[in-house]
């Protein structure tokens, strides 16, 4: 375990050390625990999204930039071409994220 320091609030450092270091650990369990919620729901947003697309176009990313993009030229499809990138960094991000949390949970 690695040693961090942080700015406490007063009343935080007023407790006794045990007490205080038994906080702060719920605390950040706590807080890791709700990151963890909002990234599986960030996920599944994601990869609702996503299928939408490859039902609009009927294909995936992969074919979809091998296919569409070479010739793109109307706004719609450069928009979703943005926004299908969009939603797989946001996967890939989340993944990492929730996959270091949930090894320290």
């Amino acid at each position: 375990m690695e040693r961090i320091e942080i700015r406490a609030p007063e009343w935080l450092v007023k407790l006794p050390p045990r007490e205080r270091e038994a906080l702060i650990v719920d605390a950040i369990d706590l807080t890791a625990k709700r990151k963890t919620i909002q990234l599986k729901h960030q996920i599944k947003e994601a990869e609702e999204q996503i299928k939408r697309l490859e039902a609009k176009y009927n294909m995936n990313y992969e074919e979809f930039q091998k296919k569409v993009v070479p010739t793109m030229t109307d706004f719609e499809t450069h928009r979703d071409d943005t926004e299908w990138e969009m939603w797989l960094d946001i996967i890939r991000e989340a993944k990492t994220l929730l996959a270091a949390l949930e090894g320290q949970q």
